[in-house]
C-alpha cells in the first residue's frame, strides 16, 4: 500500500472516529476520491465481518442495576456504588482495519472479474444464437426463392399440358426381350407452341460415364433433344421450349457421350404414335 492510500485510509478512520467531523475527502481528485468512497463504503460493511465479541464479566449485573435505578431512584441513593474497574477506551488497530479493508477490496475484485467472465460467455452464446438464426434465415431465404421458381415452372407447365394442340406419345420397352421391361416414358409435345415434356419412370441408373439421350424422329432421322442421368427411385423430367421439327416418334438410348450426334445402340424405350389429350 502506498503513502498516498495510507493517507488517504487515515482520513478515512477519521470520519469513523469522529462522524461530526467535515468531511475530510473533499479535496481529494479523480482516482484518490474514487478510493476514498471505496475505502468508506468499505467501513461501513466491516462492522458485519467481526466476530461477535463475548461481554466481560460482571456487565450483566451492571445493566440490571442501571434499570433498577431508573426504576426506583429511592433506591438507587441507599446503595452503594461498587467499585470496579471503568472500561478502557475502545481503540481502533489502525493496521488491522488496512489489511482488513485491503482483503475486502480484493474480494470484490475478484467477484467483479466473476461478473465479467459471466457476461462474456453469455455474450458469446447470444452470438452464436444469432449466427445460427441467421443462418437459418438465408436457408429460409434460398428455399423461398426455390419454391417460387418451382412455382413459375409448374405454371409454365400447366399452360403447355393444357395448351387445345397438347398431344402425348408414349414409349415403352423395345424389342422381344427388352433391356428394361419395367421402364416407362412418354413425350407430351404441343406442335403450334414447339414446346415438349417427357416424363419416365423406373429408369435403371446409369452406368458411370454414359447418359440416357432422348431422340425425335424427323423425316425418318433421329435428332437429339436432351440428355439426362437418373437417379433410382426419383421420376425423370426434361422440356425444352423448342421441337427440333415436325416428328414422327421418338425413342432412348443409352450413349457414352451426351453430344453424340448418331444413336450408337438400340432404343431403351420407343414410341411413334401419339394421341391428342384435348
Amino acid at each position: 500500500m502506498s503513502d498516498r492510500e495510507d493517507d488517504i485510509l487515515e482520513r478515512v478512520l477519521q470520519r469513523v472516529d469522529h462522524p461530526g467531523l467535515e468531511d475530510p475527502g473533499l479535496d481529494l481528485k479523480g482516482d484518490e476520491r474514487r478510493l476514498w468512497r471505496e475505502y468508506t463504503e468499505l467501513s461501513g460493511l466491516l462492522p458485519y465481518a467481526l466476530e461477535p465479541v463475548a461481554p466481560r464479566a460482571g456487565r450483566r449485573d451492571e445493566l440490571l442495576a442501571s434499570a433498577r435505578r431508573e426504576r426506583f431512584p429511592q433506591d438507587s441513593q441507599r446503595e452503594s456504588v461498587r467499585p470496579g474497574a471503568s472500561p478502557a477506551p475502545l481503540r481502533h488497530n489502525r493496521r488491522r482495519l488496512s489489511v482488513a479493508m485491503a482483503a475486502a477490496l480484493a474480494a470484490l475484485s475478484l467477484g467483479l472479474a466473476l461478473a465479467s467472465g459471466w457476461l462474456a460467455r453469455d455474450r458469446a452464446l447470444q452470438q452464436r444464437t444469432i449466427t445460427a438464426l441467421e443462418r437459418q434465415l438465408h436457408e429460409i431465404a434460398g428455399t423461398q426463392a426455390e419454391l417460387r421458381d418451382t412455382r413459375a415452372e409448374l405454371a409454365r407447365l400447366r399452360g403447355v399440358f393444357t395448351s387445345a394442340g397438347m398431344r402425348v406419345c408414349p414409349l415403352r420397352p423395345w424389342g422381344e426381350r427388352p433391356a428394361q421391361p419395367v421402364a416407362r416414358a412418354a413425350v407430351y409435345f404441343d406442335g403450334d407452341r414447339q414446346q415438349w415434356f417427357l416424363a419416365a419412370r423406373d429408369l435403371e441408373p446409369c452406368r458411370q460415364g454414359s447418359y440416357y439421350v432422348l431422340w425425335f424422329v424427323v423425316d425418318g432421322k433421329p435428332v437429339a433433344g436432351g440428355s439426362f442421368r437418373p437417379e433410382k427411385g426419383v421420376p425423370v423430367a426434361l422440356a425444352a421450349e423448342r421441337m427440333p421439327g415436325e416428328m414422327s416418334g421418338a425413342f432412348l438410348t443409352l450413349e457414352p457421350d451426351p453430344a453424340v450426334g448418331a444413336p450408337t445402340g438400340p432404343p431403351i424405350l420407343y414410341g411413334e404414335q401419339s394421341e391428342e389429350m384435348l
